[in-house]
């Protein structure tokens, strides 16, 4: 493989959420952002990066999908990726990061709520 490809791993199918679904991770709240993908095992979201943050081994987050839908609290994860993003607004000096999550032992609850979140709040097959 060379520098730009890489294995893709993932089991699930990803979906493209409605605008407005976003992701925080619980202990830096300066990790919140929109998110660009989600299935059922994991998601990726952008932020636009602050001094300072980091993301601690044996993470939380919440997952929202703005007014009339509840959130979905204390998903465990770990980071699979954190990396600078390309901005795609040409005239945006602003610096984005693209960070993707892979869920770890979420409950039968949290599946559930997961589960009605990507039926529900989610557009179309994302590539």
């Amino acid at each position: 493989m060379s520098g730009n490809e890489f294995e893709d791993r993932r089991t699930h199918m990803r979906f493209k959420p409605r605008y407005g679904a976003y992701a925080a991770v619980l202990s830096d709240y300066r990790k919140l952002g929109l998110i660009k993908d989600i299935s059922m095992g994991g998601l990726s979201f952008s932020y636009i990066p602050q001094e300072g943050t980091h993301t601690p081994k044996n993470e939380k987050m919440i997952i929202g999908f703005g007014i009339g839908h509840k959130a979905l609290k204390d998903i465990p994860f770990k980071t699979v990726m954190d990396v600078e993003e390309e901005n795609s607004i040409s005239f945006s000096s602003i610096p984005l990061r693209k960070m993707s999550v892979e869920f770890e032992e979420i409950n039968v609850r949290q599946k559930t709520a997961l589960d009605y979140f990507v039926q529900n709040c989610t557009q179309k097959e994302a590539r």
